[in-house]
């Protein structure tokens, strides 16, 4: 693929994180390890930070960097940083 990391517009999808309970964030965080996913679309993880963090160091991939936002304005979407909503609504410590 291209690199088009730095066109204008790459469409915007929003991905749920899924059931903390569940595989979801850790497929989620696999996905946005991928550097190709990045030359084609913005993703935006909406979630739960906690569960994000968790399911990034089961997978090993700790290295990547949360970026909390309120706006997918505000979004970097490049490889290595994943921009995501927090939504606050569950206790993922438990």
């Amino acid at each position: 693929m291209a690199n088009n990391t730095t066109a204008p517009y790459r469409s915007l999808i929003g991905i749920p994180l899924g059931d903390i309970a569940g595989v979801g964030p850790e497929i989620v965080a696999m996905a946005l390890a991928q550097p190709a996913l990045y030359e084609v679309v913005r993703p935006l993880v909406i979630g739960e930070v906690v569960a994000l963090r968790r399911a990034l160091d089961i997978v090993g991939l700790n290295a990547l960097d949360i970026r909390v936002i309120t706006d997918p304005a505000e979004g970097r979407y490049r490889p290595g940083s994943i921009d995501l909503i927090h939504l606050a609504n569950i206790d993922a410590r438990r």
